[in-house]
């Protein structure tokens, strides 16, 4: 990162300050509104920019199910969330990456988080024994 220099000359002498010049690091989390989450209910996902001015970074953030985009959010005051209800039942892997600005580098999230939807379903068991039938439905909860 380069900086420049800036000197300030007035009465009862001078000061200096170094300002950074050019795009600023920048760092990418993310964080599930819960890590379990009922199979379409909605679920938000919030990525947080930490760095020099991070508040001011524009731009976009991109979420990842594994390799597959699942979504995009404006960056405001350093935060993009993206809620969404449509993730089928099973775990998976969320990731962010976030396209920087003029002020801003790129940045991706260093380590992903699970997310798991759970489902619901029944099933019928009918047992049989000569002219005798007996059925009775039974819940399962996947997780």
């Amino acid at each position: 990162m380069a900086a420049a220099t800036a000197f300030t000359i007035g009465c009862g002498g001078s000061s200096s300050h170094t300002t950074p010049v050019g795009p600023q690091a920048t760092t990418l989390t993310i964080s599930s509104s819960a890590s379990k989450n009922a199979s379409g209910g909605a679920v938000s996902f919030t990525a947080n920019l930490t760095g020099t001015n991070a508040s001011t970074a524009t731009g976009t953030v991109t979420f990842y199910d594994g390799a597959t985009s699942i979504g995009q959010a404006s960056v405001s005051n350093g935060t993009a969330q993206l809620s969404l209800s449509t993730l089928a039942v099973g775990g998976h892997t969320i990731s962010a990456s976030y396209a920087g600005d003029s002020n801003h580098n790129p940045a991706g999230t260093a380590s992903s988080i699970e997310q798991v939807i759970t489902g619901q379903t029944s099933f019928t068991v009918t047992a049989t024994s000569g002219s005798i039938s007996q059925s009775s439905n039974v819940s399962l909860t996947l997780q």
